[in-house]
């Protein structure tokens, strides 16, 4: 019987790499070589936490400290348990190997706490698991790429069981940026690649999450020459300057010839 397959909500080519971009999705249908991916695919949490987040402060603090004392936090806002071994189970029926089955010493944090199983997927298995081929063709400005048409999906039996999110470890995936000033965004939650042009900027792509305090190496890794605070930081930092000259502090004056 052929695998059903369920369809991730958001995870077009242009999702992953040109987010915000306005870019067109590239096109043609070439044949892809060999190729290896490592790829994290995210199970649901095992039980809702909106009523916890909504909670105040300190009724937040008094839960997560009561879950952390009896041992139950993980179990209780990880994955569960159940599903997550039943996802194991059905990648091997899949011929998908996980990467603790290939290298069980591999820098990748694969558990149901972290809601996360890494797999390793190639030229061989990669529709199997996502429902679609990668193949090979041109971005607008005739750049080649490898990409992947429509939406990824994934087989219903690993859908049901909570899975409802992946991310690659690759390069394989490239962004060609059009040629302009840019600046990397340090913002409150994540940073951002900030588009300069004249005397105004725009968010070109958000970085995610775990970038946050690696703005100036990304800066470095990328060529681009400044690092700017954006959107609730800078105006955060502007309050702060602002108390400080008020009660008292000195703000430093800008030089003068």
């Amino acid at each position: 019987m052929p695998t059903q397959y369920t369809a991730l909500a958001n995870s077009s080519y242009l999702d992953y790499d040109s987010y915000r971009t306005g870019a067109l999705s590239p096109t043609g249908t070439g044949a892809v070589g060999n190729f290896t991916v490592n790829v994290a695919l995210v199970l649901d949490r095992a039980n809702d936490p909106t009523a916890l987040l909504h909670s105040n402060w300190g009724t937040r603090q008094q839960q997560l400290e009561a879950l952390n004392d009896s041992g139950t936090l993980w179990s209780t806002y990880g994955a569960n348990q159940a599903n997550y071994n039943q996802v194991l189970s059905q990648l091997g029926q899949l011929g998908v190997p996980t990467v603790d089955q290939l290298d069980p010493v591999n820098g990748y944090v694969s558990s149901a706490a972290s809601r996360t199983i890494w797999v390793q997927v190639d030229h061989t298995n990669f529709a199997t698991l996502f429902g679609t081929p990668l193949v090979a063709g041109h971005d607008q400005a005739g750049h080649a790429v490898t990409y992947w048409q429509g939406n990824l999906s994934l087989p219903q039996g690993l859908a049901a069981l909570g899975v409802k999110g992946l991310w690659f470890d690759t390069d394989m995936f490239g962004t060609v940026l059009p040629p302009r000033p840019y600046a990397v965004g340090r913002g409150l939650f994540y940073p951002e690649i900030r588009k300069l042009a004249d005397d105004t900027e725009d968010t070109l792509l958000i970085l995610p999450p775990r970038y946050k305090s690696h703005e100036d190496a990304v800066a470095t890794a990328y060529g681009i020459a400044e690092v700017r605070d954006v959107g609730l930081l800078k105006g955060f930092k502007a309050i702060w300057r602002w108390l400080k000259t008020l009660f008292g502090g000195v703000e430093p004056q800008p030089a003068t010839t």
